[in-house]
């Protein structure tokens, strides 16, 4: 994974609100609940409706808050591990970006601001967040990877 993509990674757990906290959200469900007995290796996988009661009416869970639907990739629920958010995480991006240059984004306002009202189509927390917030989270990730 390229220092870009990283850096996305972070700026959408920033917009869903999940950067920095518990297990670096990894562990979260939507409303701040969190997925009870949850480790980075952890075999649980994504509950779906289970968790909704306890996170108030969204199957949205880790670091990304990714719902069931799209959790679930050729109905194969994988176990909610780091890598397993972080590679679902990627290819949504990936499907969002097409064929921008991620790369670019950093020297580009105008690119990154069309990045991210693409990944707004699929990320809410990114919709509704200030570009100037976004680019300021994404520029301060980049620098650290």
């Amino acid at each position: 994974m390229i220092k870009e993509e990283k850096a996305l990674l972070d700026t959408i757990s920033f917009a869903e609100g999940t950067l920095g906290k518990s297990n670096n959200g990894y562990d979260i469900l939507f409303n701040n609940y969190i997925i009870n007995g949850w480790t980075e290796n952890t075999d649980i996988v994504h509950q779906g409706r289970d968790w909704i009661t306890g996170s108030n009416g969204s199957s949205a869970a880790g670091r990304y808050q990714i719902v069931i639907a799209t959790w679930v990739d050729n109905k194969i629920n994988l176990p909610m591990t780091i890598s397993n958010q972080n590679k679902r995480g990627l290819e949504l991006i990936n499907v969002c970006l097409g064929n921008i240059d991620k790369t670019k984004l950093s020297t580009s306002k105008e690119l990154f601001s069309i990045a991210i009202e693409k990944l707004g189509k699929h990320w809410e927390g990114v919709k509704v967040k200030k570009i100037e917030d976004l680019y300021n989270i994404y520029i301060k990730a980049l620098s650290k990877y």
